[in-house]
């Protein structure tokens, strides 16, 4: 009878419980867990956002755009983001919602379906944007 009872790992076995490990990990959720605070409204009312949706795609439309460094902004994009309005969008990328309305990157919040159809994960998108964000 043998009296050695050490287990023997492998690297791949002890990489794959690592894994496992960390992926069921993610799931777990710490008790008492809440709701991220929702992000201050925007400052200006819905007619106002039209407004300027409106004002950005004319100038898209005379080639008079006004937002075309992208990288401006980005570490306060990177904090934290307040969409003026939610867009259905195609998914064709010839043009983006951004561009076409002359809007900063994080100015819009863009949901962009193939036949710009909403479905169940397109509307949970929208009102993610709507309750998270405060689009």
């Amino acid at each position: 009878m043998c009296d050695d009872h050490r287990v023997s790992i492998s690297r791949r076995g002890l990489l794959a419980a690592g894994a496992a490990t960390a992926f069921v990990g993610g799931f777990a959720l710490p008790v008492g867990a809440q709701d991220a605070p929702a992000p201050a409204a925007n400052a200006i009312s819905p007619d106002e956002a039209l407004k300027r949706l409106i004002a950005g795609n004319e100038r898209y439309s005379s080639n008079a755009s006004r937002n075309l460094d992208f990288s401006v902004g980005r570490a306060a994009r990177a904090a934290a983001q307040y969409p003026i309005a939610g867009l259905l969008s195609c998914s064709d990328a010839r043009v983006a919602p951004e561009i076409a309305f002359d809007q900063g990157l994080g100015d819009l919040f863009v949901v962009r379906v193939a036949g710009n159809f909403v479905n169940e994960d397109g509307l949970a998108s929208f009102e993610y944007g709507v309750k998270v964000l405060g689009v």
